[in-house]
């Protein structure tokens, strides 16, 4: 008895251009794989932040004691607060975002990255004293982010609860409330929760220009002395905001102005 066989055509990979390309192959088996196509080029820079602290002319130094102009004397030994929510106009008034953009500034730390941002020429920059709403009320909490992470757990603490959220600024220290002796009256300025929420907008006096592939540093200063000089440390020494709305509203207020841009 004769018995046939049938000829079967190898199958696989026919694309002489493809990795797994089989010149034996007669047939193709559909599944051939080519290299990731050319990495698009590189269209944005990084944003980052050159931060000076102030008490009016010197650098804020917290182991210094400042004289305010109606004689009462001032020593800062806590400034923390965060920035966040960077956007930037450039030449064509045209807004653009930073996305996730937290920072949590201390004078300990002068320099800090925003994020990436198109390349460009920018002419402003808006960003906001405290924390975004759904980030603040959102139910994240502290310790569900990352160590080193703007947000999550600090020493000393920048948060109170899920409920109240995040401490937007905290500014510590002691005062001489009668103009004779060294600062020993406690000031505690604690402030929070979405209605202290602060939006700052800086026109540059010069344009922060940002090249794809490249870091683009903007210098800002923050001078801390007008708001103490708007205080009258007997009355207004404390506040957690909750227990002195008053007093919290009329420092958010004073320290929306008190950025400028430096060089």
């Amino acid at each position: 008895m004769v018995q046939f066989s049938a000829c079967t055509e190898k199958t696989g990979c026919t694309d002489p251009l493809a990795l797994n390309y089989d010149p034996d192959a007669k047939k193709s088996s559909g599944d051939c794989r080519y290299a990731d196509p050319t990495p698009a080029p590189e269209t944005t820079g990084t944003l980052k932040l050159h931060l000076h602290q102030h008490f009016g002319a010197p650098e804020l130094d917290t182991l210094a004691v400042y004289t305010l102009p109606n004689g009462q004397r001032v020593k800062l030994n806590q400034v923390r607060y965060y920035l966040s929510n960077f956007k930037l106009k450039n030449a064509q008034n045209e807004e653009v975002s930073v996305a996730d953009s937290y920072l949590l500034v201390n004078p300990a730390n002068m320099d800090y990255t925003a994020g990436k941002i198109p390349a460009g020429t920018y002419k402003s920059i808006t960003f906001y004293l405290g924390i975004d709403s759904a980030t603040n009320s959102g139910g994240t909490m502290p310790t569900d982010r990352p160590a080193g992470h703007p947000l999550a757990i600090q020493n000393p603490s920048m948060f109170w609860t899920w409920a109240s959220g995040y401490i937007f600024m905290r500014l510590e220290g002691l005062a001489d409330t009668i103009g004779t002796v060294a600062p020993d009256h406690a000031l505690v300025y604690h402030l929070g929760t979405n209605a202290l929420r602060r939006e700052v907008t800086l026109t540059l006096d010069h344009d922060l220009v940002v090249t794809a592939g490249n870091n683009s540093t903007l210098h800002v200063k923050a001078d801390f002395k007008p708001i103490f000089e708007a205080l009258d440390f007997k009355t207004e020494s404390r506040t957690m905001t909750m227990g002195n709305m008053p007093l919290a509203v009329k420092i958010a207020n004073l320290a929306t102005n008190i950025f400028s841009e430096t060089h």
